[in-house]
């Protein structure tokens, strides 16, 4: 599986939210109990492959499925009129922080509005415990991602040049 992914240097934007927590959006958010590895990872792959999201796919089975069934890391469903339009996952296995590790829109629902509800839906449900919210986000993400954390209420709290692992399909497209 490694002979798929290319190991690059990556700016990352690590971000914290300093505010209040934000009020409802209007849009339905649904704890996804149980995942099943298969079906989050057909989810991951609609919202992350086209920004090279590698994250859950470097990892053995196994060890997704005990992620996925741990009690410290929620799965969401972000709805808007019944219909799904995005997910986001928060981790809090760290003690007082809640990372929201993966948070995204299905392509077809991005350029309608939904950017700035989405984000305030996450950081609604990873601060409800008073935990830090925190997130990251590179330059493979999409375009306004950053400007749209920093628009919603988070800051910048460190930028880093890493490496990291990202699909070959997906650096030769942005190579073009």
């Amino acid at each position: 599986m490694k002979n798929l992914f290319r190991e690059v240097k990556v700016k990352t934007w690590y971000l914290v939210y300093k505010q209040e927590l934000p009020l409802d959006k209007g849009c339905a958010c649904i704890l996804w109990e149980n995942p099943d590895a298969e079906k989050y990872l057909q989810l991951f792959h609609r919202v992350g492959d086209p920004w090279g999201w590698t994250g859950r796919l470097l990892i053995e089975p196994e060890a997704l499925n005990k992620l996925l069934l741990d009690e410290q890391v929620e799965i969401w469903h972000f709805f808007q009129k019944d219909e799904l339009c995005a997910y986001f996952e928060i981790d809090f296995r760290q003690k007082g922080e809640a990372e929201i590790v993966h948070l995204g829109l299905l392509p077809e629902f991005t350029g309608k509005g939904l950017g700035q509800k989405l984000i305030a839906s996450a950081v609604a449900m990873a601060g409800r415990k008073g935990d830090k919210v925190w997130l990251h986000t590179c330059e493979h993400d999409h375009p306004s991602a950053l400007k749209a954390y920093l628009k919603a209420g988070f800051s910048i709290e460190k930028e880093e040049l890493e490496t990291a692992f990202y699909p070959i399909d997906f650096l030769n497209r942005k190579a073009q």
